[in-house]
């Protein structure tokens, strides 16, 4: 990494976000927009959930007001995921779509039906798009009952499908705030999240890869780093175990030369950058971790 954090200066203060957390932020026509979100507001009320979208301009460093008069369908959210189609529309998968997706594009949000077996009523999950399809694992019900199991769903005939798993033995523990990012269009990665046990949240710092038949609907996961339970225990070199982190690929240094970012034998390379999260109820973390894969093709 060139270079580090650089605090954005707004062109308008006056036009600013109010303060959240628990939002969702992904690109629409390559422009940043955040969905939704927390307010905690003044401790002991509850703050307030949003319903609003907010569009950042990276050329002038300022937030848009009023970008179209429109509020996330069926009321405020948060927990939610969001996440780039490749059509440049955006797809927010919250509690309530169980039959449905939201998805925003310029002209605004609408509903999208869905068919087949969706994931069920959650939140605090994780999502990424393979070529497409949109790929969601695990999170917590409001019950409080955490999975792991992932869907599928093909945004061009919007069928979800549940991916069975051919190595059941081998699989990720129940988790919520995962962090899920795409290392080809058949492989997903996973990293971290809280498990619920019986003396509290437990934070995993473990690293799957699942690969999967995006049509056959089955795939196997791979254990690529072992955190040994996670909890208070970190393997050397590795980030300690967290939820609730955030986890980006990021491009090739501009010196990489073609077979450095693609190697000579045809796997394909990618980095992705790791920051903050939390260990429940014992620290906030503000470091950052640089993860490189190669996959053979």
């Amino acid at each position: 990494v060139d270079k580090g954090w650089s605090k954005v200066d707004y062109a308008d203060e006056n036009v600013m976000p109010q303060p959240r957390l628990a939002a969702a932020m992904c690109l629409v026509n390559d422009r940043p927009v955040l969905f939704g979100g927390w307010d905690p507001q003044t401790p002991g009320t509850g703050g307030v959930i949003l319903d609003t979208l907010e569009e950042f301009d990276t050329k002038s460093t300022a937030w848009k007001a009023n970008v179209i008069d429109a509020r996330i369908p069926d009321g405020p959210t948060s927990r939610h995921v969001a996440v780039n189609l490749p059509d440049g529309t955006a797809m927010i998968h919250n509690h309530r779509c169980t039959d449905h997706v939201i998805i925003y594009s310029d002209s605004g949000f609408h509903k999208q039906s869905t068919t087949g077996p969706a994931p069920s009523s959650r939140g605090l999950h994780a999502a990424t798009v393979a070529g497409n399809k949109a790929v969601i694992f695990g999170g917590a019900e409001q019950s409080g009952t955490m999975n792991n199991g992932v869907f599928v769903l093909d945004t061009s005939t919007w069928e979800w499908r549940q991916i069975q798993i051919d190595n059941s033995k081998c699989i990720p523990c129940p988790r919520a705030a995962p962090c899920l990012v795409t290392a080809a269009d058949n492989c997903v990665l996973l990293f971290g999240g809280a498990e619920a046990t019986s003396t509290g949240l437990n934070p995993r710092g473990d690293l799957w890869a699942l690969h999967f038949d995006p049509d056959g609907g089955i795939g196997r996961w791979e254990l690529l780093v072992d955190d040994k339970g996670g909890g208070g225990s970190v393997l050397e070199g590795c980030p300690p175990p967290r939820n609730a982190a955030t986890l980006s690929e990021i491009e090739p240094s501009p010196t990489s030369t073609t077979a450095e970012a693609w190697g000579e034998d045809g796997e394909i390379r990618k980095s992705f950058v790791l920051q903050g999260g939390w260990h429940p109820f014992v620290r906030t973390y503000n470091d950052c971790f640089i993860l490189s894969v190669s996959l053979k093709q």
